[in-house]
């Protein structure tokens, strides 16, 4: 696909998003091109959809729930996405933490080719209150 306003490029990464927030990371792989590269946070980068697929399924698990909410998404030529979003996590311990992010895309045939993430991770992984109380 060439990625336009008028190609649903927003709604495409809504969804994309959506299986990924559900934890539905086999039906986020379809979004993938086979060669595909993901560059998410501090993590190594990975490339190809057994990969990231493997990295995804791994990070999941780290919270209960995840929920991305797009804004200011662009559509530049050269099939590139650019989009801010807030993600907000539920974690384990019950503390919901909300942080800013953003992204650029390369999209091509209706797949990633290549998607980077900026988010800082570190207040979705740092030790609860009660976890620092219990080893002060």
């Amino acid at each position: 696909m060439t990625v336009s306003p008028e190609s649903g490029a927003e709604t495409w990464i809504r969804r994309y998003y959506q299986l990924c927030g559900a934890k539905d990371i086999a039906g986020a792989m379809e979004f993938w091109a086979p060669d595909g590269k993901l560059t998410f946070a501090n993590f190594d980068t990975v490339i190809g959809r057994d990969a990231i697929h493997e990295a995804l399924a791994q990070i999941v698990h780290s919270w209960i729930k995840e929920t991305h909410t797009l804004h200011h998404l662009w559509v530049l030529p050269g099939d590139l996405v650019v989009f801010e979003m807030d993600v907000a996590f539920d974690r384990h311990d019950g503390r919901h933490v909300v942080v800013p992010g953003a992204a650029v895309c390369r999209v091509g045939d209706r797949c990633f080719l290549e998607q980077r993430i900026y988010v800082d991770m570190a207040p979705v992984f740092a030790p609860s209150e009660a976890a620092t109380s219990a080893t002060a």
